[in-house]
């Protein structure tokens, strides 16, 4: 349980930069040494979730997890390595990514926020740019996630997906078939939170002086 928890909270910070100065190394350790893996987690938000700070004194802690236990370390990974029996070498790896279940998945549209230069009525012109996503569809991510899948056939076209991370993508959404075309844009950022859990975000942009976003859940709900 910790662990998922612990991966949720990753997932929710994987807009930081992936090498960014502070980031903690999570070293999963056993009878032979360690693996390693390089997390998005500052120190005081794994300080949170684990629900102990790190030793006094320790300037780059290591948060070591052996038998489901997880503890601080002020020792560098290697002589963690070391400890557990290794040769010393503990080489830094990208949390692993989430496998997404195949099965039945469906998309609901959450809270919408117009801004304050938006004329009336804007809001309902989502509803064509979202149409489908509220559809059950079946999905077989043959073992790995991309929002294509998700959502082909049965939501919005024309998006232009970018791998960020293999949980984590952004999308430029085209529209070829308006005659404002140019001035209309849509980001979208889709994350998988866990194997039956995707939320993704779109940004809009009309004529560049109205801003439009809305949320996006798609569950898993049988197989």
């Amino acid at each position: 349980m910790f662990k998922l928890l612990l991966r949720g909270l990753f997932l929710s910070l994987l807009g930081a930069p992936l090498l960014a100065e502070g980031n903690v190394v999570l070293a999963e350790c056993d009878e032979g040494g360690c693996s390693c893996l390089l997390t998005d987690l500052s120190i005081s938000d794994a300080t949170i979730v684990l629900g102990q700070a790190p030793p006094a004194g320790a300037t780059d802690p290591v948060l070591v997890e052996s038998d489901g236990e997880y503890t601080w370390s002020a020792l560098p990974v290697e002589d963690i390595d070391l400890v557990f029996g290794g040769t010393g070498e503990c080489l830094l790896a990208l949390f692993p990514a989430i496998v997404p279940l195949d099965g039945s998945w469906l998309g609901t549209v959450g809270e919408r926020v117009v801004g304050a230069n938006c004329p009336a009525g804007v809001s309902g012109m989502l509803d064509p740019m979202l149409a489908g996503i509220n559809e059950r569809r079946q999905v077989v991510w043959d073992g790995v996630f991309h929002p294509v899948k998700i959502g082909d056939g049965h939501g919005p076209s024309g998006i232009v997906w970018t791998m960020i991370t293999e949980d984590r993508f952004s999308g430029v959404q085209q529209f070829p078939n308006l005659g404002t075309a140019g001035r209309i844009s849509a980001n979208w950022t889709s994350i998988i939170k866990d194997p039956e859990y995707i939320r993704s975000n779109v940004d809009i942009s009309i004529l560049g002086i109205c801003d439009v976003s809305a949320v996006v859940d798609f569950r898993r709900t049988g197989p």
